[in-house]
């Protein structure tokens, strides 16, 4: 989970840049339009994963990360093996890890992949001075 979540904020950092960089070129506004339309699903994506804004785990509800974590120490302490309902608890966060990481594999693949050519398309220079102060 938390490989896929650096994967995630690698690129929206990324994305943020170009989001940034166009924000008052007319002539690349579907750059910035494509930019802050995959900001969002990013943000979306991470949320699914994690709760990016908890500074603490008694101000907002636990997400997928803290729940596995929480249920591997519980078992962790235990003397048995884990109970069935242990195991059901985890195929279930796992399935649901499995899906949004799924989910952000595909948006990598395909989202990333329309953005980058975009970007390609738009004829930006790799490197663009910014403008003198006036």
């Amino acid at each position: 989970v938390h490989d896929g979540v650096n994967t995630l904020r690698a690129v929206r950092d990324q994305v943020d840049a170009w989001q940034k960089r166009v924000k008052d070129q007319e002539n690349v506004a579907p750059v910035a339009e494509a930019a802050a339309k995959l900001h969002d699903r990013l943000d979306e994506l991470e949320r699914g994963l994690i709760e990016p804004k908890a500074d603490s785990p008694l101000c907002f509800p636990a997400a997928l990360n803290v729940k596995l974590a929480t249920l591997g120490g519980m078992v962790a302490e235990a003397d048995a093996a884990p109970t069935q309902n242990a195991r059901a608890v985890f195929a279930d966060l796992a399935a649901r890890a499995d899906d949004q990481l799924g989910q952000l594999r595909a948006t990598l693949d395909s989202d990333v992949a329309a953005f980058n050519t975009l970007v390609r398309d738009s004829g930006l220079p790799a490197v663009a001075p910014p403008a003198p102060k006036e």
